[in-house]
């Protein structure tokens, strides 16, 4: 979220935003009454993510961590390839939709940062 500041003599609010829809961000005009409720459906989404990336890093976790202090010969056996242990192929798996359905808003974000401002920070990627 961003707060802008503009002249109102030299252009109007309507000028602002076609501007900033031409840079290929979505802007809109802060109301109140309309505010609560849309921040409340974000942050519910948000806990909605969190929630879907945290049942799949506890798993990930839980294998990862556990499962390398387990060193015995069934661990050695349980190879989908020579060298391919299952445990890293089920990490992989689980690993896989939090980086790229969870994080996806974040690789849109980036892109348009550096595709149509040519520049790239944590405030654009947060977007």
């Amino acid at each position: 979220m961003a707060t802008v500041e503009y002249d109102q003599s030299i252009f109007g609010i309507r000028d602002v935003l076609q501007m900033i829809d031409q840079v290929g961000f979505v802007a809109s005009v802060k109301r109140d009454e309309f505010t609560n409720s849309a921040q409340t459906s974000e942050l519910k989404g948000y806990l909605k993510d969190t929630v879907y990336a945290g049942m799949f890093a506890l798993p990930t976790f839980i294998i990862g961590m556990v499962f390398m202090w387990l060193d015995n010969p069934i661990n050695m056996l349980l190879d989908v390839a020579k060298g391919l242990p299952l445990k890293d192929v089920i990490m992989f798996v689980l690993a896989t939709p939090v980086q790229f359905w969870l994080g996806k808003r974040f690789y849109i974000g980036g892109w348009k940062a550096v595709y149509y401002l040519r520049t790239a920070n944590v405030i654009e990627v947060e977007q």
